[in-house]
């Protein structure tokens, strides 16, 4: 199934095993578009998933178009305040890391993630409230969350 593939290549990437983890990755995305749509959150995982194997083979702008779809994607489906629409938008903010794209950082959490600001947490799910902690460190500096990191994949 296409969950299985996604867990394998999730393994295979864990590993270091990159080539077949983007094989495996690029296959269930195409199946999952095919299957459920682009706009699907599975979908958009996947497409997560196979951005976080592109940006580890050092394919930055590769990983950064992909995420971009699928930010502008579940933005336009799923509205600007869906979980799945900020986990695009942090994963994709977490990939501009280089000191000289700061400013594309913050205009990115500037204008896909700056409502989290003032949302009360009571209406956050619990990965929102962990990205609108990290966002404090991307924003305002020096705290431990405001390190690089590597974007997690979903299967």
């Amino acid at each position: 199934t296409l969950n299985a593939i996604g867990n394998l290549a999730a393994t295979l990437h864990a590993q270091g095993e990159l080539s077949e983890a983007r094989t495996m990755q690029e296959q269930a995305l195409d199946a999952r578009r095919r299957l459920l749509g682009p706009e699907h959150p599975d979908t958009l995982n996947t497409t997560a998933s196979l951005a976080a194997i592109l940006y580890t083979q050092g394919e930055t702008a590769g990983s950064r178009l992909l995420l971009r779809d699928a930010l502008d994607m579940s933005s336009k489906v799923h509205g600007k305040k869906n979980p799945i629409t900020s986990k695009m938008a942090m994963e994709l903010v977490s990939i501009f890391d280089s000191p000289h794209e700061a400013s594309a950082r913050k205009a990115l959490i500037m204008q896909n993630l700056s409502w989290l600001s003032k949302e009360p947490p009571a209406n956050l799910t619990g990965e929102q409230k962990s990205i609108k902690e990290r966002l404090k460190g991307f924003l305002f500096g020096g705290s431990k969350s405001a390190k690089r990191r590597q974007p997690r994949g979903r299967k």
